[in-house]
């Protein structure tokens, strides 16, 4: 069992950081060809894109894991028709919202027909993910080969097409071709293997209302983040966009790199805690003091070399962007942190409602301070904004995990006079 975690947590880890490498070695390319207002726009598209493919995928993809991997029987295929009916529900009411409410963003950049065409055609990318289908079967190195052939491809397709700077919407539809193509080619292998049945009205609304949990917990932050630079993008200048934009590329690209390890550990945790609490203690403890400090570390190094690598990195027009990424860089351990916490021991425990609750005032505030800081300090005021906020939410997360008796105790182990 070790040994096919290990195998199938070293497959994640490789498949995520080459689906993030590939557009991060990708926008030197861009921000030199496209130019700061090019690659503002680019910028843009890519951040609207992202907010409504986790509305489209609205906790599906966590949820469908945890679920298929407790399942028994024909109940597998109740759930693949949960998640695929599921989420082409959310996609209809997210597509006809966002055209609904897009003449009343502020941002031309996004309103041409190319420009809604190339954003709903990532968001959909994004979205229809089949990556839940691979993890609950626990093949992972399957899906890091899929995400090899797609990053690649994106990576070719940028270098060989992108040669001017009005073509940030081209670079785009690069980006949304190949993820299009393992999207159809996971769910046909979904189907074959796992089979589906149409949830009735009842269970489409059960399953939608226990998304929505993980939603909230996953999507919520994610979608707060993306804001950030729609607010640059109304209330700044181009140029604060491209700057906030680029560090924000580099912090997202490095907090989704903890994704493997969530995505293979929160179902190992949870079946652990079930079975052997000790196990399920020690596995979480490894995992957040490893990650946290490994981040910390990470990020004092990028900030402290930032000064040297973004002109060598994005281009001499970007050296701007330096003091925005910098402090960019203090956001990425207080992320890690609450998501550890939150994910790897808050969730398994059944206590998400804590974490889901902490993460909706974290988005409250946001809201409210985020606008505010865009409009007078631009980029670095909302960097150092979203970084005393995520430093809170860990503060938060951190309190519940020691004062909820529910949760913690349970991965305790027992004392010698518990024992039978």
């Amino acid at each position: 069992m070790a040994r096919t975690v290990s195998k199938n947590l070293a497959a994640a880890v490789f498949s995520h950081v080459l689906r993030y490498l590939a557009p991060l070695l990708a926008y030197p390319i861009l921000t030199r060809t496209l130019q700061p207002d090019g690659f503002a726009q680019f910028a843009l598209i890519l951040a609207t894109s992202l907010i409504l493919s986790q509305c489209i995928e609205f906790g599906f993809g966590l949820m469908g894991v945890r679920e298929i991997t407790q399942a028994q029987g024909t109940q597998t295929k109740v759930v693949v028709g949960e998640i695929i009916y599921g989420r082409m529900a959310t996609a209809l009411v997210t597509i006809c919202g966002y055209l609904l409410v897009l003449p009343f963003i502020p941002i031309p950049e996004l309103r041409d027909p190319v420009s809604i065409g190339a954003t709903l055609f990532l968001a959909t990318a994004y979205g229809f993910s089949s990556s839940w289908y691979y993890i609950s079967i626990e093949r992972a190195p399957a899906l890091a080969l899929q995400d090899i052939i797609c990053s690649a491809t994106t990576l070719v397709l940028i270098v060989l097409l992108v040669k001017q700077p009005g073509q940030a919407t081209l670079a785009i539809s690069f980006f949304a071709l190949p993820l299009w193509l393992g999207v159809l080619y996971g769910h046909v292998r979904a189907v074959r293997q796992l089979g589906i049945q149409r949830p009735t009205t009842r269970e489409l609304g059960m399953s939608l209302s226990a998304s929505a949990r993980f939603f909230i917990l996953t999507g919520a932050s994610s979608i707060i983040n993306r804001l950030s630079v729609l607010f640059l993008g109304a209330l700044s200048s181009p140029a604060q966009v491209a700057f906030y934009a680029a560090g924000e590329r580099l912090v997202t690209a490095a907090v989704n790199a903890t994704a493997p390890f969530i995505r293979v550990l929160v179902p190992r945790i949870s079946n652990l805690v079930m079975r052997d609490p000790p196990a399920a203690r020690a596995i979480f403890r490894r995992a957040a003091l490893l990650l946290t400090l490994a981040f910390t570390a990470g990020a004092i190094g990028a900030a402290v070399l930032s000064p040297w690598l973004v002109p060598w990195f994005f281009g001499a027009s970007m050296a701007g962007a330096v003091p925005i990424i910098i402090a960019q860089m203090a956001i990425l351990p207080a992320t890690v942190a609450n998501r550890t916490i939150g994910m790897l021991a808050l969730v398994p425990l059944h206590e998400e409602k804590a974490y889901q609750r902490f993460t909706l005032i974290a988005a409250a505030a946001s809201l409210c301070l985020v606008p505010l800081a865009a409009s007078m300090g631009g980029g670095l005021a909302v960097a150092l904004t979203r970084a005393a906020l995520e430093a809170g939410l860990a503060v938060l997360c951190l309190i519940a995990l020691q004062r909820t008796p529910a949760g913690w105790h349970k991965l305790l182990p027992k004392a010698d006079g518990e024992h039978q």
